[in-house]
């Protein structure tokens, strides 16, 4: 009897550890919570939880301190604010609870049942992250290319004209004009080609092109690779002369080289190593992925 006893409790315990698993591997709601900041366009800040990372999205950067406010960053946190900030959502886990930053990961529900996550996506204003499986993987990849073909935010007609002086919510700024005399393709930043071509290079932190610049490795110094300094001719002309036919369709603004508002806007990001693009691209965390 005793034997059998221990059996049967096996077995239970057995049961209670299989269920535990079945449990953990299950995406878990949340009640509703209140969203007391939108931090910019794919991550919130909510009470009881802290800061939340919608799984899925990728929009582009406003709040990095070592690099200026990317393409449509603002209109796309300004969607993102009017979407969730103040209202009480719903929170959804998947297999990761949190990321390397220690970020919540979740799905955002409204009470009338809106995914802000596929929301974003829908309208525009963010990219399905693809760099790592989840849940709603496949469906995130339909709705931008949905939004791609109705072209809208991102690729919207008023998105494409990228160039400073044109008309719509995603024109970008002008420079300061001590800033604009180096901008020589006069797209609203300043490579290291054209450092280079006016003698500003390596840039530090502090110089007033800096702000205006992509600080890869955050080390507040841009541009401290070699290189000769080509002529002006050289910058704006050669280099995208030189470059096959293939790659300069993804190159709007003629610069020689592939920004990820590009790729994103062309629908060929992520840009892996082998894809024709990539050598033009910058690969600041080498692992062979540009705009994951």
């Amino acid at each position: 009897m005793a034997r059998l006893r221990r059996s049967v409790f096996s077995r239970g315990a057995v049961a209670a550890v299989v269920a535990a698993g079945l449990l953990a591997l299950t995406p878990i709601p949340a009640a509703a919570q209140l969203v007391e900041r939108v931090v910019d366009g794919d991550t919130i800040i909510v009470r009881g939880v802290g800061r939340v990372r919608l799984i899925g999205v990728d929009t582009p950067e406003t709040v990095d301190p070592r690099r200026p406010v990317e393409f449509f960053g603002r209109e796309a946190s300004a969607f993102t604010k009017r979407l969730l900030e103040g209202k009480r959502v719903r929170l959804e886990y998947d297999w990761e609870r949190t990321d390397r930053y220690g970020r919540t990961l979740a799905y955002v529900y409204l009470p009338d049942g809106v995914f802000a996550n596929a929301e974003i996506i829908r309208q525009g204003y963010g990219h399905a992250y693809t760099r790592f499986p989840f849940k709603y993987l496949d469906r995130f990849r339909a709705l931008e290319r949905e939004a791609r073909t109705a072209r809208r935010g991102l690729w919207s007609e008023e998105a494409s004209g990228d160039r400073p002086g044109t008309s719509g919510p995603a024109a970008r700024p002008a420079l300061p004009a001590e800033v604009a005399r180096w901008d020589d393709n006069g797209n609203g930043h300043i490579s290291c080609a054209e450092a280079r071509a006016h003698g500003i290079a390596p840039v530090s932190r502090g110089h007033p092109a800096y702000a205006f610049m992509t600080d890869g490795d955050g080390d507040g110094v841009v541009c401290e690779g070699g290189g000769s300094r080509p002529s002006r001719a050289r910058s704006a002309q050669g280099a995208g002369a030189r470059r096959p036919a293939g790659a300069l369709r993804w190159d709007d603004n003629g610069n020689g080289r592939i920004s990820c508002a590009e790729a994103r806007r062309h629908g060929i990001a992520p840009v892996r190593r082998g894809h024709p693009a990539y050598r033009y691209m910058r690969d600041a965390d080498g692992d062979g992925v540009v705009c994951e």
